[in-house]
């Protein structure tokens, strides 16, 4: 594939992979006041830290608008060792999710674990080890760069006509602009999963074509008991099992040029 790149000049097109579970409820007064200092005990592996905050706020007829700050939990960040301004890691936590992103993604098994080892140092360090999820997504951002005019854009470049995911104006348009956004849910072992997928393109004045693929899946039921607790192995078994579905997606879509140029079947 001449003339096409990706994002930090990477050898694949995965810029952003992302774990995130969502709390069966929200932490309590107890489990939050944990939280305050979660940048102190978090910095030997993120050294970055930004808190947030919500704002209540109050109004009546007698005085003006009142707004107070309140915590609402930590974006945690792991700069770039070779170009500091560049985010590698980040790990954020809010009352009622947490999650864990990379933005410089070298491969499913070295993501996997350090995914894991990272939130496993925030369960263990925030102390909310027995707090429980009902909920797991997992995030997969894709995105090719094309350095061409408009009048050269062809959709087999990067994907199969064919595929089911396109309709048939967008086979007959074959024109660069184009957006798709759909979504099914699946039965596995007991588990409830929804894939949504989000296709699109864009190509702002004086810059490269993007082509972008995100693709997430999410386990919505069947977690009663593992998720009581945070389990790594319950986090990894069902990560595993959206990346298999990722490349399976990625298998149906895209062109046979693509597929080789990422090393999809490596």
């Amino acid at each position: 594939m001449e003339n096409v790149h990706f994002d930090r000049n990477a050898s694949h097109s995965l810029s952003v992979v992302a774990v995130a579970l969502v709390f069966r409820e929200e932490l309590g007064k107890e489990e939050l006041k944990r939280l305050q200092n979660l940048n102190e005990v978090m910095k030997d592996l993120f050294p970055k830290a930004h808190k947030k905050e919500s704002f209540n706020f109050s109004i009546n007829e007698s005085s003006p608008p009142t707004a107070s700050p309140k915590f609402a939990g930590w974006t945690l960040d792991l700069p770039s060792p070779d170009e500091p301004s560049l985010i590698d890691w980040q790990l954020d936590i809010e009352p009622g999710k947490c999650g864990i992103r990379t933005l410089a993604y070298t491969g499913w098994s070295d993501f996997i674990e350090k995914a894991l080892q990272y939130l496993s140092a925030l369960f263990e360090r925030a102390d909310i080890q027995n707090v429980a999820f009902d909920e797991l997504g997992v995030q997969f951002v894709d995105r090719f760069y094309w350095n061409l005019s408009d009048e050269d854009y062809s959709l087999s470049k990067f994907f199969k006509p064919e595929s089911d995911v396109f309709s048939e104006s967008i086979r007959k348009r074959n024109g660069p602009l184009w957006h798709i956004f759909q979504g099914w849910k699946e039965q596995v072992e007991g588990r409830e999963f929804i894939e949504n997928v989000n296709l699109s393109t864009n190509h702002p004045p004086e810059t490269n074509h993007r082509t972008e693929i995100v693709h997430i899946v999410r386990c919505i039921k069947g977690l009663e008991g593992e998720g009581d607790r945070f389990d790594p192995e319950v986090v990894r078994n069902l990560s595993n099992h959206a990346h298999r579905l990722n490349k399976q997606l990625l298998e149906d879509i895209l062109s046979e040029q693509a597929i080789e140029r990422i090393d999809l079947r490596k």
